[in-house]
């Protein structure tokens, strides 16, 4: 039997001794005589730790493209980088430009990439790209077909150490001035040689998979071909495409811990305690009138 009002319990669960875990029980005498007291109780555990994950490599690509004649040209500046092991910022930067008969036609394609991590499970890959196409005047038309590519790609090979769940947001927003546009963007999971689900995305949305313990995957993002045009056209625009991908530990549908049932005992003992201490045999309430 309680003997104040007012009792604070603390038990320590020796049921997980990897994640100690407190319970606080505070039993509080309440003003309401229906309810017959109050049970409060706080499950305080400690915060699950960082998703591991190995890393093999990471690759960004952005080389753009054009074409005329239908033979492609490729820009040759700052268009690759690569790291071994935990992935590092990377960054590119290309274009390619091809001026026809002193000026009267053009053919351009630019094309930057950025990828940034906070972690071997986190990180951030962003690619702007533009393209402009002036074919127009019967001089210049002679080189037809034309086009243009950005052949921009991301790549990130990985092996998770827990089972583990993959989550790609995306957010391509394409500014087309005049023409077609652009091509759109493909998110490949591959584990070992086989490609797992395939995803051709366009706008903001989201991409997720089940990734096995222990299990090598590579993660690509892939803007794919040429755009081209076999007839007169004035065409440009911009794009800016955003991944932010997440590998974290995929949570199973928990079972109520020892302590859990613990506290739940607890509470429906002390209910019944007070509820029985609330009515006494001959006794007369504060609130009952005298006669």
């Amino acid at each position: 039997m309680l003997s104040a009002p007012n009792a604070l319990f603390k038990m320590r669960s020796l049921a997980a001794p990897r994640l100690a875990t407190t319970l606080e029980i505070n039993l509080t005498t309440s003003t309401s005589r229906a309810l017959g007291g109050t049970l409060t109780a706080a499950l305080l555990t400690t915060a699950p730790a960082a998703m591991a994950v190995t890393p093999q490599s990471s690759y960004l690509l952005t080389e753009p493209a054009v074409q005329l004649e239908g033979v492609a040209m490729y820009g040759g500046q700052n268009v690759s980088a690569y790291s071994v092991g935990a992935p590092s910022s990377l960054s590119t930067d290309g274009s390619v430009s091809e001026s026809l008969f002193n000026g009267l036609g053009v053919v351009q394609s630019n094309a930057q990439g950025s990828a940034t991590t906070t972690s071997a499970a986190d990180g951030m890959v962003d690619f702007r790209t533009s393209f402009q196409i002036a074919v127009l005047r019967p001089e210049v038309q002679a080189y037809l077909p034309v086009g243009y590519s950005f052949n921009s790609f991301w790549q990130y090979r990985f092996t998770p150490e827990t089972n583990a769940r993959l989550t790609v947001d995306y957010d391509v927003d394409a500014g087309v001035l005049l023409g077609p546009g652009f091509g759109g963007w493909d998110i490949l999971l591959i584990s070992g040689t086989s490609i797992g689900t395939p995803s051709f995305v366009n706008g903001a949305g989201s991409f997720a998979a089940d990734l096995t313990a222990g299990q090598a995957y590579t993660l690509e993002f892939f803007s794919p071909g040429f755009t081209t045009f076999d007839q007169a056209v004035l065409a440009a625009g911009t794009e800016t495409s955003d991944f932010h991908w997440n590998i974290a530990e995929a949570v199973a549908s928990p079972a109520p811990e020892p302590a859990t049932w613990m506290l739940t005992a607890v509470g429906l003992l002390a209910f019944r305690s007070r509820k029985k201490r609330s009515v006494i045999p001959g006794v007369r309430s504060e609130g009952c009138e005298r006669h």
